[in-house]
């Protein structure tokens, strides 16, 4: 049996209000974009609490025991399909989109309600005097897993209390612990025989490893186990004193050098242009939705010798007027690239391919096409392209052909030199995994191909 549904942006919307959970990454283009996903996300207590309504309607039930694992992101507009089996009241659910991915996997036990039965022991009271949030620090979790952290409970949903659990843990996560840069992962909720009439939670775990924290919450005749990744904040990649303290022992080479930095808003795109800013080269910096970075690093650093210009590579005339100056510049930076998706399906994905070619090989060709004195590209490239697994095919293929493409280009155009480094992991806003990672000399690394690129004959 199956149920299609589609989250349109007032569903959020409408959420948001009964939850409290305002999290920008559900709402906020600009603030989801420089995110791992891209753009806003449907929060999970909402994909959970869709399908017990469509599921129950206007019968009354009681959820005893609930486990759900979200495996992939629900995006807004974007049609999914909650596949079920009703087994002797115990529910299971797998929900898919369009291109039958699976996105989240969850099952349930429930009764149907008697006359005068109530689905929980709800007999604390409305008013409970609590604490707001928490202020999480990763550093202080050994004495943070010691105490009770008083659990803000709002009774706001009439129809069953097990929304106000999913309500209640949602804006929890997602607004005060751990709050911001955090990603639902796990939900489990059993019913028990102790009550509990002041709401609260205790932090059960957290691996270092993989920045995995494990919440429990007690409340009512519930216990509520989730898990939730904190993600690392990408708000500030300003790298500044650093950078100041690597270019500090070079020369001055870049002094007037002209520099066009084609996605130089976002990850290693916006770190080179810190480089190549604080380096003295003029550089012209581009964004397609967010410049704020950008203008926060201009303003604080006060470099006037950095220009900040809308681009987007799409935009036939975006590129035309970009064409028409092209030959201003004595190096370019080819950084655009759309969001890089791991796909561990086996089918290959010939949309996503295309997109990736059309940036990767087809517009930077164009640019080519209009070069008519020496010019120095840097495109790099990614050392995924060594790793022999199935994951980020569309993206290895082109990437593939991209190096392909600048090696024929050279021969058929000898006034452009390509360097076309096989760049290693970076931890940013544009290729985030899991995995605690060391990248103390991630800028050292970057700062050196940079300097192999600007001093190549």
């Amino acid at each position: 049996m199956m149920f299609k549904s589609i989250f349109t942006k007032k569903d959020v919307q409408n959420f948001m209000k009964r939850s409290g959970d305002y999290n920008p990454i559900h709402w906020d283009n600009a603030y989801s974009s420089r995110r791992m996903f891209g753009s806003p996300i449907v929060h999970g207590s909402l994909i959970l609490t869709r399908f017990i309504e469509l599921f129950f309607r206007d019968m009354k039930f009681k959820i005893s025991n609930l486990e759900c694992i979200f495996i992939k992101p629900v995006f807004l507009n974007q049609t999914v399909y909650y596949n079920y089996e009703n087994i002797s009241n115990n529910i299971q659910v797998t929900l898919i989109n369009n291109k039958k991915d699976l996105l989240s996997s969850f099952y349930f036990t429930y009764s149907e309600l008697k006359k005068n039965e109530k689905a929980s022991k709800n007999l604390f009271s409305k008013n409970i005097n609590l604490n707001n949030s928490i202020n999480f620090n990763k550093k202080k979790i050994t004495n943070l897993k010691k105490i009770k952290i008083n659990f803000r409970f709002s009774k706001n949903n009439n129809k069953n209390f097990i929304f106000n659990i999913l309500n209640n843990v949602s804006r929890s996560i997602g607004m005060e612990l751990p709050g911001l840069n955090s990603l639902f992962y796990k939900i489990k909720i059993n019913e028990v025989k102790k009550f509990y009439d002041k709401p609260f939670i205790k932090i059960h775990s957290y691996e270092k490893k993989i920045n995995l924290l494990n919440l429990n919450y007690y409340v009512s005749n519930f216990k509520i186990s989730s898990d939730v990744f904190i993600l690392p904040d990408f708000r500030n990649l300003n790298y500044t004193d650093k950078i100041k303290k690597l270019i500090k022992s070079t020369n001055n080479y870049l002094n007037d050098k002209k520099i066009l930095i084609l996605g130089g808003s976002r990850g290693v795109g916006f770190i080179t242009t810190q480089f190549l800013s604080l380096s003295r080269a003029q550089v012209t910096s581009t964004y397609n939705y967010n410049k704020s970075e950008l203008i926060n690093f201009k303003l604080s650093n006060k470099v006037s010798n950095l220009r900040i210009k809308k681009f987007d590579i799409n935009n036939n005339n975006n590129l035309r007027i970009l064409l028409k100056e092209i030959n201003k510049f004595d190096y370019i930076f080819y950084f655009v690239t759309p969001k890089i998706i791991k796909n561990p399906n086996r089918s290959f994905d010939k949309d996503y391919f295309n997109v990736l070619q059309n940036i990767y090989v087809k517009k930077l060709s164009e640019i080519t096409k209009k070069i008519n004195k020496n010019i120095k590209f840097f495109i790099p490239s990614t050392v995924i392209l060594e790793n022999k697994t199935d994951d980020f095919k569309e993206y290895k293929k082109a990437k593939i052909n991209l190096e392909k493409f600048c090696h024929y280009s050279k021969r058929g155009n000898k006034k452009i030199e390509f360097y076309i480094p096989r760049l290693k992991y970076f931890s940013t806003d544009q290729n985030f995994d899991f995995l605690a990672k060391d990248d103390s000399n991630d800028l050292i690394y970057l700062f050196n191909h940079l300097k192999s690129f600007i001093n190549a004959k």
